[in-house]
């Protein structure tokens, strides 16, 4: 027989195949996600004030999770800079040491709060971006750095109540305080 069929279905039963209703399910990716997709324009920044570019990619990876770190000899003592991220996008972190001393710790949140409160989700293309919408300044009393991101991809899923995001970091840029 072939039941499967509808047409013969009906003619041997009587009436017409149902199927259940699917259960209601929240979808979450593409159809409900909105994203914020950034890259740095081309262009020049004049960074007189500061005295080292540090370059933080390709670094060891452990895990989860991958760091760039760098050292570097200044007048107030050693610098050790890391960038930490992790395979799950939204959890990319700073952190500056001074002769082992944490004086700066912060993760990206301020600037992709900072972004999303000036950018419209929901772009599908990038946009090219000026320096001042791809850069970051994080001052302490010993030091001021800048972070220049070549690219920035924010996805905001309303119905998970989650936002992830992606920098991708090009150079921090760092003075030494007297």
């Amino acid at each position: 027989t072939r039941l499967g069929e509808s047409d013969e279905f009906e003619a041997r039963l009587g009436f017409k195949q149902t199927w259940p209703e699917p259960e209601v399910v929240v979808e979450s990716g593409p159809k409900n996600a909105t994203g914020i997709f950034m890259i740095l324009e081309p262009g020049a920044v004049d960074i007189s004030d500061y005295r080292w570019a540090v370059n933080l990619e390709n670094g060891e990876v452990k895990g989860q999770e991958r760091k760039g770190s760098v050292t570097i000899d200044g007048d107030r003592g050693s610098y050790k800079i890391s960038w930490t991220w992790h395979v799950q996008p939204g959890r990319q972190r700073l952190r500056i040491e001074l002769d082992g001393r944490v004086i700066l710790e912060q993760d990206m949140t301020a600037y992709i709060d900072r972004v999303i409160a000036t950018h419209a989700p929901g772009r599908t293309e990038p946009s090219a971006e000026a320096f001042e919408n791809m850069s970051l300044q994080l001052e302490t009393p010993e030091v001021t750095a800048l972070l220049v991101f070549k690219s920035a991809n924010i996805n905001l899923d309303p119905s998970q109540d989650t936002v992830n995001y992606w920098l991708e970091l090009g150079t921090l840029y760092l003075r030494e305080k007297p």
